[in-house]
């Protein structure tokens, strides 16, 4: 049987030697892990190495000895599962970058902050001040000569928005 639900499962044939048996029409792929109960009621865990399909000859039969064999060798650990970057579209990369992973694992309120986070070392960095929080953003975002202009993509200036934070 493959891993535990809800991957997929399959009857292995038989097992010989360092060989798993599967029927033709099994979906295995080197590099694939495979579980089967031992005699003494554990299971196993296996990773394909090598997985060789055999036809019989035409003439043999009606293909009852088409079968697909796999050499393996124990797993000791399990695949590494590929997580895909998740991309925040609409947001500055660095936002996307830190807040991302959080993001996609579900992890909403530490994204929040580290974009948060992620804003607030940028404009320590462009405006070469060290505050934090509201006395960084107040000053240099308000009054009639602001450190830093916020612009939107059309390079229109955004004269509220400097009194939001």
């Amino acid at each position: 049987m493959f891993g535990p639900a809800p991957h997929p499962q399959a009857e292995v044939k038989a097992h010989i030697g360092n060989k798993l048996l599967f029927p033709i029409t099994t979906d295995v792929e080197e590099g694939d892990l495979v579980e089967y109960d031992l005699p003494s009621g554990k299971t196993r865990t296996v990773r394909l190495n090598k997985v060789t399909h055999h036809r019989a000859p035409r003439g043999m039969g009606s293909g009852n000895l088409d079968h697909i064999s796999a050499e393996f060798s124990l797993a000791t650990q399990p695949r590494p599962v590929f997580q895909p970057k998740l991309d925040l579209p609409g947001l500055h990369p660095r936002i996307s970058d830190t807040s991302g992973p959080l993001f996609r694992d579900a992890h909403f309120r530490q994204a929040v902050r580290e974009a948060f986070q992620a804003v607030e070392h940028r404009v320590q960095k462009l405006s070469g001040r060290q505050e934090t929080g509201t006395p960084l953003m107040g000053a240099v975002f308000s009054g009639e000569t602001p450190a830093l202009v916020l612009q939107r993509h059309l390079c229109v200036s955004l004269p509220g928005s400097a009194e939001g934070w």
